[in-house]
């Protein structure tokens, strides 16, 4: 009889796993040149802060949910929230400060860094905002 547990665990982690390999994602995005996409954004003005903002907005939600998953939650929410504040931040700076010294067609940028943070600030107050009617979070 086949046994259901490992689905059982996938599901008590699921947010854990999403904010494991969203960070991989962004990382991989972040720092690695794209193949040449004959995509044009030219018609959505800022489409790459917009990225930016919303990459970090989601990584701090899957890592908030993700701590309170891995039975961190214990402790005030507000301080899982602004745990992964900081973490966002910090990873936005390391990430910057990476394309500025790799060798690809990448660059540092400031307002990237900026849309970093607002993204992650608009993720943290929504989360605080609407805690109850988050699934993990009541």
């Amino acid at each position: 009889m086949p046994t259901t547990r490992p689905l059982l665990l996938l599901k008590k982690r699921l947010f854990t796993l999403l904010f494991i390999g969203w960070l991989a994602g962004i990382t991989v995005i972040s720092l690695f040149p794209l193949p040449d996409q004959d995509i044009d954004t030219n018609w959505i003005p800022h489409a790459d802060k917009i990225a930016h903002a919303t990459f970090h907005f989601f990584l701090v939600f899957f890592g908030v949910i993700g701590l309170q998953e891995q039975g961190w939650g214990t402790g005030v929410l507000f301080k899982k929230v602004k745990l992964l504040w900081w973490v966002a931040l910090g990873y936005g700076i390391c990430i910057e400060a990476l394309q500025w010294i790799m060798p690809f067609a990448r660059s540092a940028d400031f307002w990237d860094l900026l849309a970093n943070v607002t993204g992650a600030t608009l993720s943290g107050w929504l989360i605080q905002r609407y805690r109850s009617r988050i699934r993990g979070l009541n």
